[in-house]
């Protein structure tokens, strides 16, 4: 089981998350509905998506893919990520799961930052006074390493009064080499028969009006409920 060795300041905002395998065909019936009931995400460029590039970190026996995939209640996952291709808004994101709801704790990093933790160079995370780059520097020093590039598209749906978010994900690419993660206009490997579709509904004001609506605009018969998060599959794919 994962130890979390760092305590928020404020009590952690969790949510719920459902993710869903879906086709081409339900991708595009979707994508029509939605955009008829809800905006997209202002950062959206102009056909409503963006990119979204994250590095992925584990230890050497797997142990975050390992409990993401047998299901462990209590887990966490450390990435670094930024969206579209300006590598000078970087974040670097601590993601666990506790009793089925999700939380998630960021920091920012600059882009000469994020290249000296890929160089090796972790002093500067020690010496920033935030937690969360502390805690990671502590992990790094335990094992922790980077293990895989993710890429794709996301389109994303908004609903502010409910705190609810529906995303769909599209054209997922991966790479093994860390120093691809800087490199926005590297060829990596295409997944084209992968889809992702995954929602998140913040706990505590989620109302039940919009629940059913959102609902029947959204769920289709056959969806495999509870997919593998992007980066746990195209790891699982590539050992």
């Amino acid at each position: 089981m994962t130890t979390m060795t760092t305590k928020p300041s404020a009590p952690p905002k969790l949510r719920h998350e459902w993710k869903h395998q879906i086709n081409l065909r339900e991708d595009l019936v979707l994508s029509a509905r939605l955009r008829r009931l809800f905006p997209h995400d202002p950062h959206a460029g102009p056909d409503g998506s963006y990119r979204v590039t994250s590095l992925y970190f584990d230890t050497p026996y797997d142990t975050a893919l390992r409990e993401k995939l047998d299901g462990v209640n209590r887990r966490e996952k450390f990435r670094l990520r930024y969206y579209g291709t300006d590598t000078s808004f970087l974040r670097l994101e601590k993601k666990y799961k506790i009793n089925g709801l999700c939380g998630k704790r960021s920091a920012r990093l600059t882009l000469e930052q994020a290249q000296r933790l890929l160089s090796g160079d972790w002093a500067f995370l020690l010496e920033s006074g935030n937690p969360l780059l502390q805690e990671f520097y502590t992990k790094l020093r335990r094992g922790l390493a980077p293990k895989t590039v993710v890429c794709y598209d996301r389109e994303a749906f908004l609903y502010s009064s409910g705190n609810v978010r529906l995303t769909l994900g599209r054209n997922l690419h991966s790479g093994l080499r860390s120093l691809d993660f800087l490199a926005p206009g590297v060829v990596m490997h295409r997944y084209p028969k992968a889809r992702l579709w995954w929602r998140s509904n913040m706990m505590t004001s989620c109302r039940i009006w919009f629940a059913w609506r959102f609902r029947s605009a959204a769920e289709r018969p056959g969806l495999i409920p509870n997919m593998p998060s992007a980066g746990a599959m195209i790891r699982s794919k590539t050992g």
